[in-house]
């Protein structure tokens, strides 16, 4: 598997069969055309990760010639993926190498201190409150008018799903996943405390 760690590969691989199923259960793709070309992974990556996706009755194979399709256990971890973090056998809780965050942006995997990736993702209060830092301090992030735009998309889809009855985890992740993506262009000095500690707390 190169590399790339292999818990991040087998949840990239059972999400992307979800989205090409529109997670829908027993519905066929192909493990190598439909999914390991699109995520760029060589054919014997591919076997490893389906094979232990099968195994962990994520993903159940279809015949013969690679065919597979998303479980009904599947669709649940990818829409609650918290629950890869809370089961040691399959995606088990990383750690986050925090380091410098003056002056040049917030800096991810240099030799600093060490934060066990608590469940941040998972409390909906700590979202909202993140989100609502953001829009108070928007204007002073100096993003250019299409990152900014970028962000309060982000940021209404976000908040969509958490008024939501049945809010998608995926989702959710997804935008926060974005939302982090342009903060680390932004100078740390502009920053909120709020905003980094919530960052720092992220497990991606």
């Amino acid at each position: 598997m190169g590399n790339k760690d292999p818990q991040k590969l087998r949840f990239e691989f059972i999400q992307r069969v979800y989205e090409l199923t529109g997670g829908t259960a027993n519905v066929t793709v192909n493990m190598f055309d439909d999914v390991g070309n699109s995520l760029k992974m060589d054919m014997d990556t591919t076997i490893a990760v389906s094979d232990y996706l099968i195994s962990e009755r994520l993903l159940a194979p279809m015949g013969i010639g690679g065919n597979i399709c998303i479980t009904h256990e599947g669709i649940k971890h990818v829409e609650n993926p918290m629950d890869f973090v809370q089961k040691p056998s399959t995606f088990n809780q990383n750690i986050l190498n925090v380091g410098s965050m003056s002056n040049s942006g917030i800096m991810q995997g240099s030799n600093g201190a060490h934060q066990t990736i608590n469940a941040t993702v998972n409390d909906n209060k700590a979202i909202e409150a993140f989100l609502i830092e953001i829009i108070n301090c928007i204007h002073n992030l100096q993003l250019t008018y299409e990152k900014q735009q970028e962000l309060q998309a982000e940021i209404a889809c976000i908040k969509a799903q958490l008024s939501s009855p049945k809010p998608k985890q995926n989702i959710i992740i997804e935008g926060l996943k974005t939302i982090k993506n342009i903060l680390l262009g932004v100078a740390a000095n502009l920053i909120t405390p709020t905003i980094k500690t919530f960052l720092t707390g992220l497990p991606f």
